[in-house]
């Protein structure tokens, strides 16, 4: 299983195309673990109950794909293989036609955030301008 985040956003391998719970994929891929209070209010802030609306993302992972998701104390991460991920790596040892061959568009093109989710925003923009430096 692999997650894409350039040009769009989609897990390899399964069928799975809700928004929400791959952009939580593709945040812990990118931040590392994040304690579950913080994920809930940064991606559902205006949820009337953030940590449930966490809660029912991460069961949606689970199910349709087993593994991508880990928990621990509070905490969530993953270790998928990501294409952002392996283009930062590759922008760090001047790989520079591996950089190019990854590319393939902006990062989450396409994704729409809830409106007013400004620290949200700000992590997506400042991570697509310097994915696409």
């Amino acid at each position: 299983m692999a997650l894409r985040t350039l040009g769009g956003l989609g897990l390899s391998g399964v069928s799975f195309r809700r928004p929400k719970p791959l952009l939580l994929l593709a945040y812990l891929t990118l931040e590392g673990p994040q304690d579950r209070r913080f994920l809930a209010e940064l991606l559902w802030p205006h949820a009337a109950d953030p940590r449930q609306s966490l809660s029912v993302a991460a069961s949606q992972l689970r199910a349709a794909a087993p593994g991508a998701l880990r928990a621990e104390a509070g905490r969530l991460w993953t270790r998928l293989e990501c294409d952002a991920l392996l283009l930062r790596e590759a922008a760090a040892n001047q790989e520079w036609q591996t950089v190019v061959d990854l590319y393939g568009g902006p990062f989450l093109a396409g994704l729409d955030l809830d409106d007013g989710n400004v620290e949200l925003e700000e992590w997506l923009y400042g991570t697509r301008e310097l994915l696409a430096s």
